[in-house]
């Protein structure tokens, strides 16, 4: 028994596509929106999320989510704008 179906079309030489998949789940209705809708949950945390919590729960469809998540190192020198030297500077020099 297949599970999992997909199909894809591009043209050739062309860098568009699209295509469909399909699968059977084995499971509710029920525990699928609950799986969707579990924001807490093992599968939904990434590598760059450090904190998460539901601070707010106004109802079962609207939450306020807090989601602190690590921002990549920069370092000083990729941090600063690089400035012309004298050598490449034609800036206020006149012929």
């Amino acid at each position: 028994m297949r599970l999992f179906v997909a199909k894809n079309i591009a043209a050739k030489n062309d860098y568009h596509a699209w295509g469909w998949a399909s699968t059977t789940v084995r499971a509710t209705p029920k525990e699928v929106l609950a799986y969707m809708w579990d924001t807490l949950g093992r599968s939904k945390r990434r590598a760059d999320d450090l904190e998460k919590s539901v601070d707010e729960r106004v109802n079962d469809h609207n939450m306020l989510v807090y989601n602190k998540k690590k921002t990549p190192k920069v370092s000083e020198r990729e941090g600063r704008r690089s400035t012309p030297t004298a050598s490449n500077n034609r800036l206020g020099h006149h012929r």
